[in-house]
């Protein structure tokens, strides 16, 4: 698969706990410290995804054909890869990858959903790391994603350090930028809105009730300012086009009650609890027991993918 000499440790004397290497023993998330603070994944688990955590994404298969093409023969990091939204796809595509996430329990959904759709990782690499020290030595990848994961950490830009310092002169760290969605309307607010919105604001009304607020650590880093002092820029368009329909038990509700949004981390447990019954029962009485299968079409565009070389 490729050469293991490129990692720090010794994989021989590194545990490997169904089928992961355990190559950091930080915990899965720091949130209250005067050094750096982050946020993993290992409470949330299937919560992330909901009912969707076993599906390939179409936009994530349609962009791993990109990355085949910069990794070629060579190695990819998935960087904070969860629970495979990436990986999977990639793997299908032969490519060699070092999947690394300071979750364990993501990575063993990760393994369910490539198992689900048939998918070998006979040439992925399973490690729990901590993207603020990556257990790999200088300039050894070809190129690195790190998917919707930079707002997780206190200190961003530590981590961009780490990507330009494992990757391969001429490598590439690559950037899948949200595309813009439309709703069927987005000027007409439909049941699915007015039920999301009311489960939300209601969640929060409570907590902020009892002086709890969202915390988010990085939502303000500007990636592109900094990543051009390290890296030349440029971007590219995928042509795509994808319509689909989200419901609200599919994706938001389980994220919600699985305390999967990242401004969620420091809300304590029974304060959630209350806070989330108490939005279901506000969304139940306003519109009635139907209201978790409310759904809305939306549609997706181009995929924008910003491509920094080291």
């Amino acid at each position: 698969m490729f050469n293991s000499n490129i990692f720090k440790t010794d994989l021989a004397t590194t545990e490997c706990i169904n089928s992961i290497y355990q190559m950091s023993d930080m915990p899965d998330k720091v949130i209250d410290s005067d050094g750096d603070c982050y946020i993993g994944y290992e409470e949330i688990g299937e919560g992330y995804s909901g009912k969707t955590r076993l599906s390939l994404f179409s936009q994530y298969v349609e962009a791993s054909k990109l990355i085949k093409e910069y990794v070629k023969d060579g190695i990819l990091l998935d960087l904070a890869c969860g629970d495979g939204a990436y990986t999977v796809p990639c793997a299908k595509l032969g490519m060699n990858i070092i999947a690394g996430d300071i979750s364990n329990k993501m990575m063993s959904l990760l393994m369910e959903r490539a198992e689900s759709n048939n998918v070998s990782l006979e040439n992925v690499m399973l490690c729990r790391m901590n993207a603020l020290d990556i257990p790999i030595k200088d300039e050894s990848v070809d190129c690195v994603i790190a998917n919707s994961m930079l707002h997780l950490i206190s200190h961003p830009e530590k981590v961009v350090d780490e990507i330009f310092r494992v990757l391969k002169k001429g490598g590439v760290y690559l950037c899948f930028d949200d595309a813009p969605g439309r709703g069927s309307n987005d000027k007409v607010w439909t049941d699915y809105d007015h039920a999301l919105n009311e489960v939300f604001n209601k969640y929060w009304e409570y907590l902020n009730n009892k002086g709890i607020e969202g915390k988010r650590y990085s939502w303000k880093f500007d990636r592109n300012t900094y990543c051009e002092t390290k890296f030349s820029k440029d971007v590219i368009t995928i042509p795509w086009h994808f319509e689909g329909v989200d419901v609200i038990e599919d994706r938001f509700l389980p994220r919600l009650k699985a305390r999967g949004f990242s401004d969620q981390t420091l809300v304590p447990e029974k304060e959630h609890t209350e806070a989330f019954k108490y939005a279901v029962g506000s969304a139940y009485k306003r519109f009635g027991p139907g209201w978790r299968k409310y759904s809305k079409p939306y549609t997706l565009g181009d995929i924008i993918v910003t491509v920094f070389t080291k």
